[in-house]
């Protein structure tokens, strides 16, 4: 199921716990009453450059320069039908901005 919201929060950072070393983008999108987090860091991906090619995608999709303004830019969410507090995956929408 596809839900529309926005982002609320950003974080760009190292992960604090050194078990697990590891830098990222968080997010937090709500959409209506609902809040989910995203969190894509260097270990969703095989490499660094992998990843910052992935912030710089979505960093051209919002056509924003810094990852602090990502905050308010409207995304769609996809959550699974069967559990609505599962996010599959998001994407910005581009098509508005």
């Amino acid at each position: 199921m596809k839900k529309l919201g926005k982002i609320v929060e950003v974080g760009f950072g190292k992960n604090k716990d050194t078990e697990f070393l590891y830098f990222g983008l968080h997010l937090k999108i709500v959409c209506n009453n609902d809040v989910f987090t995203v969190s894509r860091g260097t270990w969703n991906f095989n490499s660094s450059d992998e990843f910052l090619d992935y912030l710089d995608d979505t960093l051209i999709d919002a056509k924003v320069h810094y990852v602090s303004e990502l905050v308010d830019v409207p995304v769609e969410i996809t959550v699974d039908d069967r559990l609505t507090d599962v996010l599959l995956d998001w994407r910005i929408l581009k098509e508005v901005l």
